[in-house]
């Protein structure tokens, strides 16, 4: 269906989001939902087949279809093609998006966007060979339009794929950024169309999401171009760009570094309420003013004290109901084949949305300053979690969230008791009842943040404490209704079903609740909790031995049981007998996340861990396996031969990808030194040099400040105790020793 030829119009419908239903996008569609609903080993290999003769073939319809169907399965199939297909299906789409015919090029195009959104981090190793293709394009794009040719359909596509690209790449986009810079300045060129400076604007808030204060040579022009869009003007063309540029400058605002943006912050914050409340109303100006308006709060912080009795009551009327929003609930069902179209091209909805997405960025930035509309925006956008739009659910359920963390931080505990007695339950609903994948995620996500952050606040009752287990319990046993489109199928309790990536996805979800949920109560009850749902990991687990296409079933298995051990202290050994064989096999694992998993999941196999930490080769799981006996180590350092198992452990110092280990391997270190330095005497000079490198480099994880001050005080205990060896080490090197004078 997706080879068939289409009107010329409707050719690009599906790339463009449009509604049109015709065999193409009905066939792309359909694949879709193939690839979020099945097994990837069901539908990989048998579509592979397909594709080979359809690429090698000379037609140019048949080569479309293999590209879209390529792009369509990429978000379903994620973890398999990153697993086994990537550099196949990469080379593929290389060549597509050099092709001389249009309309398989757009599809390459197409593609190669849904790879940078979906296949992440893994795609981005690519970019040296995808970035220079793309921008070679841009710069024949540029050259061809100024030579007065018609601006061609297929830029959407590239500049999909570029922005979606360049967006993930993070520093890695940094060597590229002066001649991707070059290239979209050259694009905002007056004369050029208004779709083409659009695109381009949005590709330059994808370069500054990516490359955050590296922008900074750039930022007094950008600044500078935006001004023209930003002033008042009857230029149609200028005012159709607006949204655009303010969502790009709110970009700049979040990433260019607070210091570097408050200069700006005033005069941007004077215009933002200066155009909120222009006579002309413009739901995609408001909703940009909404978006810019947050990013200043990141900014300003508690200053916004000031702005938010101007704003809130509005903000308040964009979160409700109005006339301009779809019935879905009563509408005839005529757009109910083409993917909710009501989602997509409603911009009063868009504009609610952004709304409450801003309250929530309001709350977690602002303190103080946001306490007196707290209260309120709860109300408000509680009101809005059964939206039958689900980004609108979604963003209620996001922001609810960060309202009760807020509330928390104000020390009002009563506060926070009465709203998680009404908001547990009601994500305990959704989770149940909600029929939309990413819905119920946003919920089990919101169980875990508020555990994490509220710990036994948020299950100020034992009907609150079972909600939240009963959750659990059902999305392992596939009971809930997004698990399901057919009971009769694939019915509730089903446990021999294969679990497509996104059933997976949930159950995963799912599991990250339960290490938190035990922090969150006494270690008895969650011994008998966990003691109901152990059961079902370890044979999602034992289901999985072997068997090569259920690797990140066993992953989930490890990983959860591994985070459970600290909250069940000395609970843990009665399930020795039953987790020993099972961790023992995962650290020979072939999976490397499997062995990444079981290290962490098995620290008190000693043996294992020593042998496993000498023998290993990966740097991600090597810094685990460190990390796992750094925690050993705080456990109960007189059970360790330390003497065999230093010498070891130093060896593979300093880390090497996985930095939040260090939190633990320094707290380890610095056990020993305040119980037995002795036992640390032979290492001082190592332990050292690896105490710098870190500091110097800032390899621990940025949310963790404690974990500088524990390694900073070290260093100080160091240098005190052993001057000599300290001295020696700073000296040997000139630019750590300028950098020690720094601390």
């Amino acid at each position: 269906m997706a080879t068939e030829p289409d009107d010329e119009d409707d050719d690009e419908d599906y790339f463009l989001g449009e509604d049109t239903s015709n065999p193409m996008t009905t066939a792309t569609q359909t694949m879709d939902l193939l690839a979020l609903n099945i097994p990837p080993e069901k539908l990989i290999p048998p579509l592979l087949q397909l594709l080979d003769p359809a690429l090698q073939g000379n037609n140019p319809l048949h080569k479309k279809a293999a590209y879209l169907s390529m792009a369509v399965i990429a978000e379903g199939c994620s973890e398999a093609i990153c697993s086994k297909y990537l550099e196949t299906m990469v080379n593929i789409v290389k060549v597509g998006i050099t092709d001389p015919i249009p309309v398989v090029r757009n599809a390459a195009f197409f593609a190669l966007g849904q790879f940078s959104e979906h296949l992440q981090p893994e795609v981005t190793k690519f970019a040296p060979q995808i970035l220079p293709i793309l921008f070679e394009f841009l710069q024949q794009l540029c050259n061809e339009l100024k030579a007065g040719s018609t601006e061609p359909k297929h830029i959407d596509r590239m500049f999909y794929a570029l922005e979606t690209f360049c967006e993930n790449l993070e520093d890695s986009l940094v060597p590229h950024l002066p001649l991707l810079m070059e290239r979209l300045f050259q694009a905002l060129d007056p004369t050029s169309s208004v779709r083409l400076r659009e695109l381009t604007l949005s590709a330059i808030s994808a370069a500054c999401s990516a490359a955050k204060e590296n922008m900074l040579p750039y930022f007094p022009q950008l600044i500078q171009m935006l001004q023209g869009f930003l002033a008042k003007t009857d230029n149609e063309d200028i005012l159709a760009l607006r949204p655009q540029a303010i969502d790009t400058l709110a970009a700049l605002a979040r990433t260019i570094g607070k210091a570097n943006f408050m200069p700006l912050a005033t005069d941007t914050m004077k215009f933002a309420l200066e155009l909120m409340f222009d006579n002309e109303y413009d739901p995609d100006v408001r909703r940009a003013l909404y978006n810019l308006i947050a990013s200043l709060a990141e900014v300003v912080n508690e200053e916004m004290a000031a702005v938010y009795p101007k704003i809130m009551e509005t903000m308040f009327e964009t979160t409700q109901e109005n006339e301009e929003d779809i019935d879905i609930e009563h509408s005839d069902g005529e757009d109910d084949d083409n993917i909710a179209g009501y989602s997509v091209e409603n911009a009063y909805l868009d504009e609610k949305e952004e709304a409450i997405l801003a309250l929530r960025e309001f709350a977690i930035h602002t303190g103080v300053a946001f306490l007196p509309y707290l209260e309120k925006s709860y109300e408000n956008v509680y009101k809005m979690i059964d939206h039958p739009q689900e980004d609108i659910r979604k963003a209620s359920i996001e922001a609810l969230t960060s309202f009760i963390i807020a509330i928390m931080k104000q020390g009002n505990t009563q506060g926070v008791a009465n709203v998680v007695t009404n908001f547990i339950p009601k994500l305990g609903t959704i989770v149940r009842d909600d029929e939309d994948c990413t819905v119920v995620m946003s919920a089990l996500d919101a169980f875990a943040e508020l555990l994490k952050e509220l710990k036994e606040l948020a299950i100020p009752t034992e009907d609150l404490r079972d909600t939240i287990f009963t959750c659990i319990n059902d999305v392992m046993l596939g009971k809930v209704a997004c698990q399901f489109n057919d009971p009769i199928e694939k019915g509730a309790g089903d446990e021999d079903q294969e679990e497509s990536e996104y059933d997976e996805a949930i159950i995963e979800a799912a599991g990250n609740i339960l290490p938190l949920f035990g922090k969150a109560m006494h270690v008895d009850m969650f011994a008998m909790l966990f003691g109901r749902i152990f059961p079902v990991i370890i044979k999602k687990i034992q289901k999985s031995l072997n068997k090569e296409e259920m690797s990140s079933q066993r992953s989930f298995g490890f990983g959860c049981l591994a985070e459970c051990f600290a909250p069940l202290q000395n609970y843990t050994s009665q399930y020795f007998s039953t987790m020993m064989p099972l961790f023992l096999n995962g650290l020979s694992d072939d999976d490397e996340q499997k062995m990444h998993l079981s290290s962490e999941a098995y620290p008190q196999i000693l043996g294992a861990l020593s042998h496993a930490v000498a023998q290993e080769q990966h740097p991600g799981v090597l810094d685990n396996i460190c990390g796992a006996l750094s925690r050993m180590m705080i456990a109960n350092s007189a059970l360790i031969p330390l003497p065999q198992v230093l010498p070891v452990l130093m060896q593979k110092l300093p880390l090497r990808e996985d930095f939040s280990e260090n939190s633990s391997l320094f707290k380890a270190l610095r056990s020993l030194f305040i119980q037995d330095r002795t036992v640390l005497e032979p290492h001082v000079e190592q332990i050292v040099q690896v105490v710098l490198h870190v500091l110097y480099k800032k390899e621990y994880a940025e949310d963790e400040p404690e974990t500088a001050e524990n390694i900073s005080t070290f260093l100080k205990e160091i240098s005190q105790a052993y001057p000599a060896q300290f001295t020696s080490v700073v000296n040997s090197n000139p630019e750590i020793a300028q950098f020690v004078q720094t601390l």
